[in-house]
C-alpha cells in the first residue's frame, strides 16, 4: 500500500494572512531552504503517485511555468478553481477525474515521505499533528483503536492535542456525500471527512517526522529556521570560495555567487544563485540568502531570510528579520 495512482494538491487559495510576502508571488512558491514550497512537497511525492492534480487560482500562470506539465516521474495537471469557495468546494472540481483511492494535500504546507507513507498504510486515513496549545485548533477526537470520532473547533477544555495537518486519504466514495455551506460560508473539505468517518474507520495519524503550516508572514522565517537545524541535507559549494573566505559548519552556496574580501560564513547557511557578497560581510547561523541577493560591504546578517532580489546596503545589520525587495519584517521589534 506504498504507492496511490493520484494526489491532489490545494493550491488556489490567495492568502491575504501572508502579505506582504504573497503580494506577488502565490503561497506555494515561496521557498524553504530555496527551494518553493510545492517542489518540495512533488519530491516527498516521488516514487509514490503517479500523477498530480494542482488545483489552481490565484496566480496560477505563475504556479504553472514553476512546476510544469512533469516533476520527475509524477505527471502534473491543473485545474482551475473559479471560485474560492472552500477546500471541499476545491475537491468537487475533480470529482470525476478521481477514482479510486487518492490523496489530498495543502500546496503551502510542507510534509514528509516517511509520514505521507504512514497515511497509505490505511484505507482511509487524516495525518494529525501534536501540538502543545490545541485550543487555537481544530481538534481530532479519536477512540481507542486511534480511529476518528469527532472534529472539535477549538476547544476551551484538555479533550486532546491532535490537529489537522491537512493530508488526507479518501476515494472516490467520498462524492456520495453532500457537502453544505459551512458557518464560514465555505465548502470544507472536513465535512467530507466527518461523514466518511461516521460509515467507516478513518486513522488518525500523528505526524512522526515533521509538518510545518505556513499561516502568516513571519511563519516563513521560523520555517527555514526549522529546516535549517533539522532537515538540512547535502552541504554543497556550487561557486568557487576564495582563500579569503572563511566557512565555518555548514554552508550551502549556489551558482554564481561573489565574495568580497574577508567574508566569514558560520553555518547553517544557506546562499541561493547570483548572490554577491561585500567585503567584511558576516552571514552567522540560522540564515538563508535566496537568489538575485546583494550583501554590501561590512553587513551582518544572523537568523534571517533575505528573499529573492533584495538589497542590503553597506554596514546594515539584520538579526531575525524576513527582508524583502520593498519591506522588511522583524521578529525582534
Amino acid at each position: 500500500m506504498n504507492k496511490i495512482s493520484t494526489a491532489v494538491i490545494l493550491a488556489a487559495g490567495k492568502s491575504t494572512r501572508t502579505y506582504p510576502i504573497t503580494l506577488d508571488i502565490p503561497k506555494p512558491l515561496l521557498k524553504v531552504l530555496n527551494v518553493p514550497i510545492i517542489h518540495r512537497t512533488l519530491q516527498e511525492l516521488e516514487g509514490i503517485v503517479e500523477e498530480v492534480i494542482l488545483i489552481v487560482g490565484n496566480k496560477k500562470e505563475m504556479i504553472q511555468d514553476s512546476v510544469g506539465s512533469k516533476f520527475g516521474s509524477i505527471k502534473v495537471k491543473y485545474v482551475e478553481q473559479p471560485q474560492l469557495s472552500g477546500t471541499g468546494s476545491a475537491l468537487m472540481q475533480v470529482r470525476d477525474r478521481l477514482k479510486g483511492r487518492f490523496l489530498v494535500l495543502n500546496g503551502d504546507d510542507i510534509y514528509k515521505r516517511s509520514d505521507i507513507l504512514e497515511v497509505l498504510q490505511h484505507k482511509y486515513a487524516v495525518l494529525a499533528q501534536k501540538v502543545n496549545d490545541p485550543t487555537r485548533f481544530g481538534v481530532f477526537m479519536v477512540d481507542n483503536s486511534g480511529n476518528l470520532v469527532d472534529l472539535v473547533e477549538k476547544p476551551q477544555q484538555n479533550i486532546g492535542n491532535l490537529v489537522n495537518a491537512g493530508c488526507y486519504l479518501f476515494d472516490d466514495t467520498i462524492f456520495d456525500y453532500e457537502l453544505h455551506f459551512s458557518p464560514r460560508g465555505e465548502y470544507e473539505i472536513t465535512e467530507y471527512l466527518m461523514e466518511l468517518a461516521k460509515d467507516h474507520p478513518v486513522r488518525v495519524v500523528p505526524v512522526q517526522n515533521y509538518w510545518l503550516a505556513l499561516g502568516y508572514s513571519w511563519d516563513l522565517l521560523k520555517i527555514n529556521q526549522y529546516v535549517l537545524k533539522h532537515d538540512f541535507g547535502d552541504v554543497l559549494h556550487d561557486s568557487t570560495l576564495p582563500e579569503h573566505v572563511h566557512v565555518y559548519e555548514k554552508v550551502r552556496i549556489g551558482k554564481n555567487v561573489s565574495f568580497g574580501k574577508n567574508v566569514h560564513l558560520v553555518g547553517p547557511v544557506v546562499i541561493g544563485d547570483n548572490v554577491t557578497i561585500g567585503n567584511h560581510a558576516y552571514i552567522l547561523p540560522m540564515t538563508v540568502l535566496e537568489n538575485n541577493v546583494t550583501i554590501e560591504d561590512e553587513c551582518l546578517v544572523a537568523e534571517s531570510l533575505i528573499m529573492d532580489g533584495s538589497y542590503l546596503h553597506r554596514d546594515a545589520k539584520r538579526r531575525g528579520a524576513l527582508v524583502l525587495p520593498k519591506y522588511t519584517i522583524s521578529l525582534n521589534a
